[in-house]
């Protein structure tokens, strides 16, 4: 079984996979793996749809309580996600990130600024205590986002003095 650290060396493997994939001259090879990928996510895809329809009917064992610690599970999550069927939306799971830093910083506080959906992008404004932010905050930041909400392509952070800006590679279609 993958560890959950080698979990985004097996999500960018999987990408670097499927550039391969599309630059291959058969086309009828390509397409065989495209649908074979496709039926294996739809299969997945129904397996956690089934975990969400159990875990979360009335009278379930665990409830809300199950469907938060699914949320906090950050490869579920990510499987809900892919599979299209994460029952929160964009701003919702971008807040939920922001409430998670600020509860990890005493005094600290991450809020949302703006959220532009058109252009994938999101502003925040990021304080410690003591007026500053280190560079690794904000790039834990960033990564929490991104991880929460893949098609988001740029993660702004204001914060004292100039505002960072960090910019993912390319947007996610």
């Amino acid at each position: 079984m993958t560890g959950q650290g080698d979990l985004s060396d097996v999500g960018r493997r999987i990408e670097e996979l499927l550039d391969l994939l599309g630059s291959m001259p058969d086309r009828r090879a390509r397409q065989c793996a495209e649908e074979l990928l496709r039926l294996v996510l739809d299969l997945y895809g129904a397996g956690l749809e089934r975990v969400l329809e159990l875990g979360c009917a009335e009278g379930a064992p665990g409830g809300p309580a199950l469907l938060e610690r699914l949320l906090d599970d950050e490869l579920v999550s990510s499987l809900l996600l892919v599979s299209d069927l994460h029952p929160l939306g964009l701003r919702a799971r971008v807040e939920r990130v922001l409430a998670g830093v600020s509860a990890a910083i005493p005094d600290g506080d991450a809020r949302l600024l703006e959220l532009d959906e058109e252009h994938h992008m999101v502003r925040v404004r990021l304080l410690a205590p003591d007026g500053t932010v280190p560079e690794a905050m904000a790039a834990r930041l960033r990564k929490l986002v991104e991880q929460a909400a893949p098609e988001i392509v740029a993660v702004e952070i204001d914060r004292p003095g100039t505002p960072v800006r960090l910019r993912r590679k390319e947007a996610v279609p």
